[in-house]
């Protein structure tokens, strides 16, 4: 069964149409971005308004490190400025005599890992959406989604397993509990779960969540299949196979 998944802006995308993707597999990559500003008045000693006359790229143009952004024509040879960076010339100041270059980088990026296990079918680079096949997948109505996530579900079934479960039980983990208390999720939280789905809370979660009703959660709880996928876009879930 299908659904679909949303991508955030400003990403990489790490898979490609056709892929069979598993949990733990790398899924996408958030691109860090910053300003540069050049000062081209100052470094050719022009004036601010003159700042036009001397450019050598214009906004929405790509540049390289080195690459010469602005020039200025001496009696002998000239003063070239050069790109301190990779990036796009995004603005040019006119009054302040400055050239501005978005940089995208991938150093510092975060990876988001694949929360499901799946075929990918399509890729809309234009929606920023990716269409996910899951096995013998069942489909569930969710109005209340507001990201997608998704995993193994875990039932916690008594407060009691708190003193005893270990890491590799959480771990990428959908965390199905009648009430989510605080000491309950900071652990969770800190043995890396996916999520938590829960009837009752007075907390604050710092991964997803999602409050369901007792009947939507008895039946998660009685449903025999292993992995649960929301999307956000849909407003659904995909309870499935491995």
């Amino acid at each position: 069964m299908q659904i679909i998944l949303s991508i955030p802006d400003d990403t990489k995308i790490l898979v490609k149409k056709g892929d069979e993707v598993k949990i733990g597999d790398k899924f996408f990559s958030k691109e860090t971005s910053q300003m540069v500003v050049v000062d081209v008045s100052l470094q050719l000693n022009i004036k601010k308004e003159d700042v036009f006359q001397h450019l050598k790229k214009m906004i929405g143009e790509s540049v390289e490190v080195g690459d010469v952004i602005a020039q200025k024509k001496k009696l002998v040879g000239s003063k070239n400025i050069q790109s301190p960076t990779k990036g796009v010339i995004s603005s040019i100041d006119h009054e302040k005599g400055e050239v501005s270059i978005q940089t995208a980088t991938l150093e510092g990026h975060s990876t988001q890992n694949a929360f499901f296990t799946g075929t990918i079918l399509d890729i809309d680079l234009g929606k920023q959406t990716v269409t996910v096949d899951c096995k013998n997948g069942t489909s569930k109505s969710f109005k209340s989604i507001t990201q997608d996530f998704g995993g193994k579900l875990f039932y916690f079934s008594s407060e009691s397993l708190f003193y005893s479960v270990q890491e590799v039980e959480i771990e990428n983990k959908v965390i199905l509990i009648e009430e989510l208390k605080s000491f309950i999720a900071a652990k969770c939280e800190a043995l890396s779960a996916a999520g938590f789905i829960y009837q009752k809370s007075d907390v604050t979660s710092q991964i997803p969540s999602l409050l369901v009703n007792s009947q939507d959660f008895n039946e998660l709880v009685k449903i025999q299949k292993k992995y649960i996928l929301f999307s956000r876009q849909e407003k659904k879930a995909l309870i499935y196979e491995d």
